[in-house]
C-alpha cells in the first residue's frame, strides 16, 4: 500500500511538473548603451528567458518593446512599427512603418547592428533587410550583411 501511495505521489509531481512548465532558451537581445564611448562597444546583450517556440514576429515584437536594463537605448524609434517581418533562404526580411526612416546617420548602422546581432544567429540567416513603409534601407542591409560575413568567415 505505501509502495502505491509513493508511486501514485511521485506520478502526481511529475505531471505537475510537466504541466507548469514550458521550455525556455537564453535569448539575447543587442540594443546600444547610452554610455558607448567607443565603436566595438555599441552592442550590449540583454539576456531574457523566453519561450524556445516563439515565432520571429512576437520576438520582433518584444524587441521593439526596448531594453529592460537600465543604460541600454532603444535602437529603433519608439513609433515605429512592424507592417511585417518574413524569413527565406538566409535572408531576414523586417518591413517597418515610414518612422523607422526618422533614423540616420550612425544610428542607422547601430540599429541594422543590433537587429543583426539579435536575430540573424537566432533564425540562422545571413542576410538582414529593412525596409521603412517599402523603401529599403540599403545602409542598413549592408551593414547587417557585411556583419554576418565577418561572423561566418572571421570568428572561430
Amino acid at each position: 500500500m505505501k509502495r502505491l501511495l509513493l508511486m501514485l505521489l511521485c506520478l502526481s509531481m511529475l505531471l505537475t511538473a510537466c504541466a507548469v512548465t514550458k521550455p525556455t532558451a537564453q535569448d539575447v537581445f543587442y540594443y546600444p548603451s547610452s554610455e558607448a564611448k567607443q565603436i566595438d562597444s555599441f552592442f550590449y546583450p540583454e539576456s531574457r528567458e523566453l519561450p524556445k517556440d516563439m515565432a520571429l514576429y512576437e520576438l520582433l515584437q518584444l524587441y521593439c518593446d526596448g531594453p529592460v536594463t537600465p543604460g541600454l537605448e532603444h535602437s529603433l524609434p519608439a513609433d515605429a512599427e512592424i507592417l511585417s517581418c518574413s524569413l527565406e533562404d538566409g535572408v531576414l526580411k523586417l518591413h517597418f512603418s515610414a518612422e523607422l526612416s526618422q533614423i540616420s546617420g550612425v544610428e542607422l548602422p547601430v540599429a541594422a547592428g543590433c537587429l543583426a546581432q539579435t536575430f540573424l544567429e537566432r533564425f540562422d540567416a545571413h542576410t538582414l533587410v529593412l525596409t521603412a513603409e517599402g523603401t529599403l534601407l540599403k545602409f542598413a542591409a549592408l551593414v547587417a550583411h557585411i556583419h554576418s560575413l565577418v561572423e561566418d568567415h572571421l570568428l572561430p
